[in-house]
């Protein structure tokens, strides 16, 4: 068994081969290679033999606690595939996009997960994901890829709620609200967040996640700025934007202005952070007139103060309300004259 799986046999030779040898002696499935401890699901796994589903289902069932078996090198081998499968392919995404994301491909990293859920938090499976949907998703024939990608993304992520939640949880879980919960990186994907707001914003809008908190905390606390993100999960459902989060105690611009404290180096970002703050604001009068209150929130607002952002920004809208002023001042005066003009020459 060990030489078949470790061979470049034919899928069909290897799926016969294989159901009939656990038919006749299934402890063969238990049986550990000598100079490296592999059992035959190590081989399996192995991506360089290229091993179709049913093989790795054939090999599971003779012996399903093997999954959870590690090598001599003290890794347990789903993690390896894992790692290979999107670590190490991703770095030649752009040369390999037939391969990445063919059904293939897409089939056995779903088993994987499917057996080992906990093999997607402990590699840097995000990371790959998000090179993923940077590069084109046609090949050389013009064939789109966009459906396995879509299919290899939601599988990774429903996978990354139950190593972090159990199956206890799987009932709870909501794909957009996990999605938002991967972090700004991620989402800023314009393909991505057009592809997944497209397919379940208007569903998942007005719905909450296990902890009770929204699409709009959810995203705040992520980093995301009001443009585009905020504002578009604030059209999708404005209501949120006065509920407070049940896990923080904290109201939405709360949320937004306790982020950017965090990124007090960067005055690009802050300034974006403060242009959420300001736009959620404007939005929920009420909250941010019973927050004020809040020793905290007036924190976060003598931080900005500090560095002069908010002056700046009233003083910009201060000049540009002043000049729309002036203007109509002139048109007023301009229209009035022509009136006065026009009844004496008549």
């Amino acid at each position: 068994l060990h030489r078949v799986l470790d061979s470049p046999y034919s899928d069909e030779y290897t799926i016969e081969f294989v159901r009939i040898v656990l038919d006749r002696a299934p402890e063969q499935a238990k049986i550990r290679r000598r100079f490296d401890s592999a059992l035959p699901i190590h081989l399996v796994f192995n991506f360089r033999h290229g091993h179709s589903v049913e093989v790795m289902r054939l090999v599971h069932n003779a012996y399903p606690d093997a999954v959870f078996v590690a090598m001599n090198h003290n890794h347990i081998m789903v993690q390896d595939f894992m790692k290979y499968c999107l670590i190490h392919s991703s770095n030649e995404c752009r040369s390999r996009t037939d391969e990445i994301l063919s059904d293939s491909f897409v089939s056995s990293v779903s088993f994987a997960l499917d057996l080992f859920p906990g093999c997607s938090v402990t590699v840097d499976i995000i990371g790959s994901l998000r090179l993923l949907w940077e590069m084109p998703c046609y090949n050389q024939q013009g064939y789109c890829w966009h459906s396995n990608l879509s299919k290899l993304t939601e599988k990774i992520i429903y996978s990354r709620f139950i190593a972090f939640h159990g199956k206890g949880k799987a009932k709870d879980y909501q794909p957009l609200h996990a999605l938002l919960s991967e972090g700004r990186n991620l989402f800023n994907n314009t393909q991505l967040r057009e592809y997944y707001f497209g397919k379940y914003l208007a569903e998942c809008a007005s719905r909450v996640d296990h902890h009770g908190r929204s699409l709009l905390v959810i995203a705040l606390e992520q980093g995301y700025c009001w443009e585009p993100i905020i504002k578009e999960l604030y059209e999708a459902f404005p209501a949120f934007v006065t509920v407070v989060d049940p896990l923080t105690g904290l109201y939405p611009f709360m949320i937004a202005a306790q982020s950017g404290v965090f990124f007090k180096d960067d005055k690009v970002y802050l300034e974006q952070r403060l242009d959420t703050v300001y736009s959620i604001l404007r939005r929920d009068s009420f909250a941010s007139k019973m927050s004020l209150q809040n020793s905290a929130t007036s924190q976060w607002i003598n931080f900005l103060t500090d560095e002069n952002i908010i002056l700046r920004r009233i003083a910009r809208e201060s000049e540009a309300l002043q000049n729309e002023n002036e203007r109509l001042k002139r048109e007023v005066a301009l229209l009035t004259e022509r009136c006065f003009s026009s009844k004496n020459s008549t």
